[in-house]
C-alpha cells in the first residue's frame, strides 16, 4: 500500500551506506498516501480524529461536532464503536471491540505520522515505481523529493494493485532491473 513507500525509502536511504539499493514501489509514492489522509486534517494539517472515524466507520457527518467535543481519542472510538453495527457473537464482542480499537489505533496513528514524513536524506540509489494503467507516465507522484535520481515509471496495464501484484509482468520488471542494476 502507499503508505509503506515512506518506510520503504527511509530503510532504503539507511541501508545505501552498506551496499548497492534498488527500490521497486507498487503504487506506493509517500504523497499518494499524504494526498490521501488530507481527507481527516484540516486547514492547518492538524490531523482530525472525529473525520477519520467518520469516514474510515461510515458514520453520519452530524456527529462530527460531538465526536470533536470528546476529551479523548479513547472516547471518541468507544462512541463511534458503539454507533456502528458488529454482527459478532455476545461473547466474542468485548473482545473483538478491544481489538478493533487497537486496530483503529494504529492505523490512526500511522497516518499521523505519514502526513508529517520528511526524509532525513535524499535516497541515492534507483527507484522504480510501478503504477496502474491509468497513471501518466510523467507524474511522479512527488517521489522527486525524496531521491537524488529521476524515478523510473513503469506503466502495468492493471487497474487495481491487486492485479499488479499478481501479473507476471510486474514480476518481470523488478527482475530485469535488478539483473540490470547488478550488472548480471
Amino acid at each position: 500500500d502507499s503508505w509503506s513507500g515512506a518506510v520503504v525509502l527511509q530503510l532504503a536511504t539507511f541501508l545505501q551506506h552498506h551496499g548497492l539499493v534498488e527500490v521497486f514501489l507498487l503504487d506506493a509514492a509517500p504523497d499518494t498516501a499524504k494526498q490521501r489522509s488530507t481527507a481527516f486534517s484540516n486547514s492547518s494539517d492538524t490531523f482530525r480524529d472525529s473525520e477519520f472515524l467518520i469516514t474510515l466507520l461510515g458514520l453520519p457527518t452530524n456527529i462530527s461536532k460531538h465526536l470533536s467535543e470528546m476529551s479523548s481519542w479513547e472516547e471518541q472510538v468507544q462512541y463511534s464503536l458503539s454507533q456502528v453495527q458488529m454482527e459478532v457473537p455476545n461473547d466474542c464482542r468485548r473482545t473483538s471491540l478491544k481489538y478493533v480499537t487497537k486496530a483503529l489505533t494504529m492505523l490512526r496513528n500511522h497516518l499521523k505520522a505519514l502526513t508529517t514524513f520528511q526524509p532525513s536524506e535524499l535516497f541515492e540509489g534507483n527507484v522504480h515505481l510501478l503504477r496502474t494503467r491509468e497513471a501518466l507516465e510523467s507524474d511522479f507522484c512527488g517521489l522527486k523529493k525524496y531521491c537524488k535520481k529521476t524515478p523510473t515509471i513503469h506503466i502495468i496495464e492493471d487497474e487495481t494493485l491487486e492485479e499488479m501484484i499478481k501479473n507476471p509482468k510486474t514480476t518481470s520488471v523488478i527482475n530485469e532491473n535488478m539483473i540490470f542494476a547488478w550488472n548480471l
